[in-house]
């Protein structure tokens, strides 16, 4: 059986309810990665092959269906929230430092589970096809 990935939202949860800051830097890459790696697996059923930057190409096809200078579509507006994400998943795997840090995780729970909402509330027909993605890369 292969494992859910929500489940690591379960433990962001848990993580980011402890007071110390390894369990909150940990609860604020937990919840970052449940969300891309969902992102990434609807992707994947889609026949999107995602190499090189992982992360970034994740985000990439995600916006690939959003016409530049047009406003995003919802693909596009959960890439553009993924991003800030990813940049304080970023800090806290990273950074010796995190000021701040016990108000974000808070922050970086709930936005992660809006997104997973958001994102499983689009039909897979919706979500980016290889054809799409790489038709982006050529128009941009």
């Amino acid at each position: 059986m292969s494992f859910d990935w929500l489940e690591y939202l379960s433990l962001a949860r848990r993580l980011g309810a402890s007071d110390d800051e390894a369990s909150q830097r940990s609860a604020i890459s937990r919840a970052y990665y449940a969300l891309y790696i969902t992102a990434r697996r609807r992707l994947e059923l889609n026949g999107v092959r995602i190499t090189g930057d992982q992360h970034r190409a994740v985000w990439d096809a995600y916006r690939s269906r959003s016409n530049p200078g047009q406003n995003p579509d919802e693909c596009g507006r959960i890439a553009m929230r993924a991003n800030s994400l990813k940049w304080r998943r970023v800090r806290a795997d990273y950074e010796d430092d995190y000021p701040g840090i016990s108000s974000e995780v808070q922050d970086q729970l709930q936005q992660a589970t809006r997104l997973l909402e958001q994102l499983g509330r689009i039909p897979q027909e919706r979500i980016p096809t290889q054809q799409e993605v790489e038709s982006a890369r050529l128009h941009r």
